[in-house]
């Protein structure tokens, strides 16, 4: 039996348990499927030949995690005084997560028939979108550009948990507000791309069955619609 390529993008906030989650789908080994799990996160590359010299230049003496408030404030003056700078650095950052991605996905695409996304472009968009103070429309701009040359998922689960669950979750995340202001884009967003959500403020094994009574769903149209033609 041959089933459809289907793509399942999970959202949500650090300290959301995506990873978590992600890995525990992959390791249902799902009956007759290829699963891969992409985990997607950006890691500067081409992107520190502008990132090191704005870091020596205008963000010398902060600390996002000593200080998140005062870090965010030099961040936002400096983007708002130099407002080509700033669309250079999203340009710059976009092209770099992209270059990283593309190859490891086409991949997934030959070689799997389920792909498990974590951290894939929307997250990227959220991010960004606070960095640059954008507006949701400036935010689905930038999530279009980005579906020209990027695969768009067949489903959007996205964990939703509160700020102050996410932050007692990790020790590594800056600030209660670091979360907020993310977790307000990804909730615009939501609509636009039919986020199936999760409430992801409960234990591990109860959002984890939340998010696979959603992939099952996802997978049962597939596995259908192949079976049809063999019954007549």
């Amino acid at each position: 039996m041959e089933f459809a390529l289907t793509t399942i993008y999970i959202l949500g906030t650090d300290g959301a348990g995506k990873s978590t989650t992600a890995r525990r789908l992959l390791e249902l080994q799902l009956p007759e499927r290829r699963a891969k799990c992409l985990y997607c996160q950006h890691r500067p590359l081409l992107l520190w030949l502008l990132k090191l010299p704005a870091q020596l230049l205008f963000m010398r003496r902060t600390d996002q995690f000593r200080n998140y408030g005062q870090y965010k404030a030099r961040k936002n003056a400096v983007s708002s005084r130099r407002p080509r700078l700033t669309r250079l650095y999203a340009l710059l950052w976009y092209f770099d997560a992209w270059l990283q991605t593309w190859p490891r996905v086409l991949w997934a695409r030959l070689t799997a028939d389920v792909i498990l996304l974590d951290r894939y472009y929307l997250d990227w968009v959220v991010n960004l979108g606070v960095l640059k103070g954008n507006s949701l429309d400036g935010m689905l701009q930038d999530a279009r550009r980005l579906e020209r040359v990027l695969p768009k998922a067949h489903l959007h689960v996205f964990l939703d948990v509160s700020e102050a669950t996410a932050f007692q979750r990790k020790n590594d995340i800056q600030s209660v507000e670091y979360l907020r202001e993310r977790r307000q884009r990804y909730l615009q967003l939501a609509p636009h791309y039919g986020f199936q959500v999760a409430d992801a403020n409960q234990d591990a094994e109860a959002v984890f069955q939340q998010v696979r009574a959603l992939v099952d769903a996802a997978l049962k149209p597939a596995a259908v619609l192949d079976a049809a033609p063999s019954a007549r």
